[in-house]
């Protein structure tokens, strides 16, 4: 989870610090780990001696659960109310894996490289630009040791016209029910709105943000100038083909060896 890298109005900024200080508790109810997520991200580690970073990790939950698989693990995220989370409800060997780091700066957070990386829950798309998100790549691929895998996955907009919506699946737990839509405002951004509400109360912390979602090719070709070959592109974690029913983008990649 990544927050505020945009530019914008302080009343933009002051939703989105509202927002992920109120989703930071319930982000673990909200998200639990996902046992296809999991089993495709520990088949993708492609060398178990060298360190996995989970880049834009939330409070932690794949940092835990792939380091309790006998992995060494390093999770960040650029927001300070996430990380402090984690590290209150991770068990202290993996809470103190935690790092508040600026994902367009991986390369600089270890002596040594990294075996495998990845990005998930449409992280990299809230960095302001595309040529951010080429720069953040740019740093992935510097962290990884050569044939170190990276995965990222991300919202896809392709399939939706300008104007149009693409509103995702409404999650929902006995006491909260969050709400995502993602509007497409041109080739290149879309709106997304989202809603925390407390089904006790009625009570609600919205958030509006705009985000940019460059088309599939375009992270293709970003990848291979940044030094990636082997792409595969999946519609979900199930292996899946990418296909115009499929809101979700899995991409993965290998450092080519130099």
């Amino acid at each position: 989870m990544i927050a505020g890298s945009r530019e914008g109005s302080l009343r933009e900024i002051g939703m989105q610090t509202e927002f992920y200080r109120a989703l930071a508790p319930v982000y673990d109810e909200l998200f639990p780990v996902d046992e296809t997520v999991l089993a495709f991200l520990a088949s993708s580690v492609a060398d178990r001696s060298l360190a996995v970073v989970d880049v834009a990790c939330g409070t932690g939950g794949y940092t835990e659960a792939l380091g309790s698989r006998g992995l060494d693990v390093v999770g960040i995220d650029s927001d300070h109310t996430m990380i402090e989370t984690g590290r209150r409800v991770r068990e202290p060997r993996y809470a103190s894996k935690l790092r508040e780091h600026d994902m367009r700066r991986v390369d600089a957070l270890a002596s040594s490289p990294f075996g495998t990386l990845f990005c998930i829950g449409n992280s990299i798309s809230h960095l302001p630009g595309t040529e951010y998100i080429e720069a953040a790549i740019g740093a992935f691929a510097r962290a990884l040791a050569p044939g170190g895998i990276l995965v990222f996955q991300c919202v896809d907009m392709e399939a939706i016209t300008i104007g149009g919506e693409r509103r995702l699946p409404i999650i929902e737990t006995p006491i909260w029910r969050f709400l995502r839509t993602y509007e497409r405002t041109s080739d290149l951004e879309t709106r997304f709105r989202a809603e925390l509400v407390d089904r006790r109360t009625g009570e609600s912390v919205p958030i509006e943000q705009r985000l940019v979602h460059p088309r599939a090719q375009w992270y293709i070709d970003a990848l291979e100038r940044a030094g990636f070959t082997d792409v595969e592109v999946y519609g979900g974690f199930s292996l899946q083909s990418a296909g115009p029913d499929s809101w979700v983008r899995v991409y993965r990649a290998a450092r080519m060896d130099t």
